[in-house]
């Protein structure tokens, strides 16, 4: 459904995207959080299409409501940014400042998140650099000692061949 409203809405078709997307409503509580993240988007779009600044600031706000159940920064982010963008063609900079400041609050959390997942991402690299090189070096010293136990091993049983010879060499002659 969502992807037929995105159709409609570019052919500029915006009351019937908005039927298309109100159809949906009465399955949110069954949907993934995704789309219904989607909903809320692509309605609060079509009704700023439409000139319709305050449903639309409503909507994204039941949207960013939602949001505060599923914890989901990068649709927190778009939602924050479209109130603030309503608010501002509205008018209402004051409310459009809010937001926008909200806005970069959570785009600095997204930012911070992301940066920690890629340094925990990196030191997983490194500790498993790591093990790796000291895997290779165990290896490494496995085989030499392996090495040196089998030549004390043919030195060992040349010796005991040649005490042997040397025994019965002397009971012999």
């Amino acid at each position: 459904m969502l992807n037929s409203a995105a159709a409609l809405l570019e052919l500029g078709k915006l009351k019937e995207a908005e039927q298309q997307v109100r159809e949906i409503e009465s399955s949110l509580p069954y949907l993934t959080p995704l789309i219904i993240g989607n909903y809320y988007n692509t309605l609060g779009f079509i009704l700023i299409s439409s000139g319709r600044h305050g449903e639309a600031i409503e909507t994204y706000k039941k949207g960013l409501a939602y949001n505060e159940e599923h914890k989901d920064l990068d649709l927190q982010v778009q939602l924050l940014g479209f109130i603030s963008d309503a608010y501002a063609a509205s008018g209402n900079y004051k409310d459009a400042y809010h937001y926008h400041f909200r806005l970069e609050q959570a785009k600095d959390s997204l930012r911070k998140l992301q940066t920690d997942e890629l340094l925990i991402e990196k030191d997983k690299e490194f500790q498993t650099s790591i093990k790796e090189e000291e895997n290779a070096r165990l290896t490494a010293e496995n085989d030499l000692q392996t090495l040196k136990l089998s030549q004390k091993n043919r030195q060992l049983i040349g010796g005991s061949i040649l005490m042997i010879l040397l025994f019965f060499y002397s009971r012999w002659f």
